[in-house]
């Protein structure tokens, strides 16, 4: 059985478009750092708690990601960079506080993060980064990570929080 990925529906001279995307459900991360965060986070603490800091920085270069790592040095002693088949992944590898977080998102939107990834994670209040595949996509690779003690605590820890979510195959 085929999946329909896209369906646009449309008249060019109306200038109409519609798009129909069909969802794909992967893994992910989730941000929370730790479990007691999450529970915050339910009674509807949403500034004071702490998270990963993830980014997603799509059809962006590798040294503009790396420009922004340098340029907010303070914020990221430890960090993980995954690539993707759009681009590439930014993992903070030590917690933060949300109100921080959405600051440096705010400040990597110069640097190429993904708009869309940026709105979404305000709107929920917590940050989720695709580990799996995506339909044809393989999911994503560490290519460069500057703690791999802290990488693979990271990992282990994520266990506990990791979702399956709906996306689309842009």
């Amino acid at each position: 059985m085929g999946r329909i990925k896209r369906l646009r529906i449309g008249n060019k001279v109306l200038g109409i478009k519609i798009m129909v995307m069909k969802p794909v459900f992967t893994w992910g991360f989730s941000s929370f750092a730790w479990k007691w965060d999450l529970e915050q986070f339910k009674k509807g603490e949403y500034w004071n708690i702490r998270h990963y800091p993830f980014f997603d920085f799509d059809t962006t270069r590798l040294e503009r990601v790396r420009w922004f790592i340098v340029d907010y040095k303070d914020f990221f002693p430890d960090y993980a960079i995954l690539k993707t088949s759009a681009g590439y992944h930014l993992i903070g590898l030590e917690p933060l506080y949300w109100r921080t977080i959405v600051d440096l998102m705010l400040r990597a939107l110069n640097y190429g993060l993904d708009t869309m990834f940026f709105r979404i994670c305000v709107l929920r209040g917590f940050a989720v980064l695709r580990y799996g595949s995506k339909g044809k996509k393989p999911k994503p690779r560490l290519i460069e990570c500057s703690n791999m003690y802290l990488w693979n605590r990271f990992i282990k820890s994520r266990a506990k929080f990791l979702v399956m979510y709906e996306t689309t195959n842009w």
